[in-house]
């Protein structure tokens, strides 16, 4: 079974890292995260840092990689 990008990244939230930190973030934002797509456009959205895109660049292949 595939694994949603939004729901891998919530597995994510144990992790002493930018990907945990991403998604620890992403857990307290009130708009879903959807794709990787519809995430960035929100990350950019709200202006976050090139730290934040390059945690998410790693998340998105790391879920690309284990799915």
């Amino acid at each position: 079974m595939t694994t949603s990008f939004a729901e891998w990244l919530t597995d994510q939230q144990h992790r002493d890292d930018p990907v945990g930190d991403l998604a620890r973030d992403a857990d307290l934002d009130p708009q879903p995260v959807g794709t990787v797509a519809t995430f960035r456009d929100r990350l950019l959205d709200l202006g976050v840092s090139p730290a934040t895109l390059a945690a998410l660049d790693r998340a998105a292949t790391e879920w690309e990689t284990n799915r």
